[in-house]
């Protein structure tokens, strides 16, 4: 009984799901072959269903003017969109235009702040950019990006489902890790300050050590729940 009830159960989720990985696989063939039209046309309805990769895609549709007229404004709406689930591209993208000022007002605080969540995800454009925008920022606005970088993080959800993605379950792997990063951050400034944590040049580094312990330790916990309730 609880075998069917699952199989059911995987049965409506994939066919659930295959409508947005259609979608998304049609967008991504039609974009590699330079037919922006048709998959602009296949983005949309994603991006409008939350799709954090599609709403990325179309903001940089936008930002070349691939298919459509160049649209900063249109850019900032979608990267905004996809940057608050956690897409990487997104977020250090839409930091750039909050570098740059296109469509907005400059902000190189906001940009910092974007850097480094990109950064922290393990972006090496996202460092880079870091370093570069640091460079030009007094301390104290340096430190405010941070702060605020931390508060998002605290915000932030513990995973996002991303359909048209394959990459979901990397939040999931790094759980752990990242909620051992941010408590030491949040309660132990001086430590993430220390271990350049908030700048995100080691923050996806000690985040995946700690996430493989995390996960070895509740193998061995689970291994040994199971046998005490079955003394095998």
């Amino acid at each position: 009984m609880r075998r069917s009830v699952a199989a059911v159960s995987i049965g409506l989720a994939l066919c659930l799901g295959a409508p947005a990985w259609a979608g998304w696989e049609e967008a991504e063939e039609a974009y590699a072959g330079g037919d922006y039209a048709t998959a602009l046309g296949e983005l949309g309805p994603l991006a409008e269903q939350g799709d954090a990769g599609a709403q990325s895609l179309l903001g940089l549709m936008y930002t070349l003017g691939q298919g459509t007229p160049v649209d900063h404004g249109e850019a900032f709406g979608w990267y905004r969109r996809a940057a608050a689930q956690g897409n990487v591209e997104a977020q250090w993208r839409l930091g750039v235009i909050y570098r740059n000022g296109s469509a907005i007002p400059r902000d190189v605080v906001q940009a910092h702040m974007w850097f480094t969540l990109a950064a922290a995800r393990g972006s090496d454009i996202a460092k880079r950019l870091v370093d570069d925008i640091a460079g030009r920022m007094t301390p104290a606005g340096i430190e405010e990006a941070r702060r605020r970088a931390r508060e998002w993080r605290s915000k932030e959800p513990a995973r996002t489902w991303n359909r048209a993605s394959p990459w979901g379950w990397i939040d999931w792997v790094f759980l752990p890790g990242n909620l051992v990063v941010w408590v030491v951050v949040e309660a132990i400034p001086e430590i993430g300050a220390l271990m350049d944590l908030d700048s995100g040049h080691y923050y996806g580094l000690i985040a995946g050590i700690l996430s493989f312990l995390g996960w070895q330790i509740a193998l061995f916990v689970v291994i040994g729940i199971k046998r005490v309730i079955f003394r095998d």
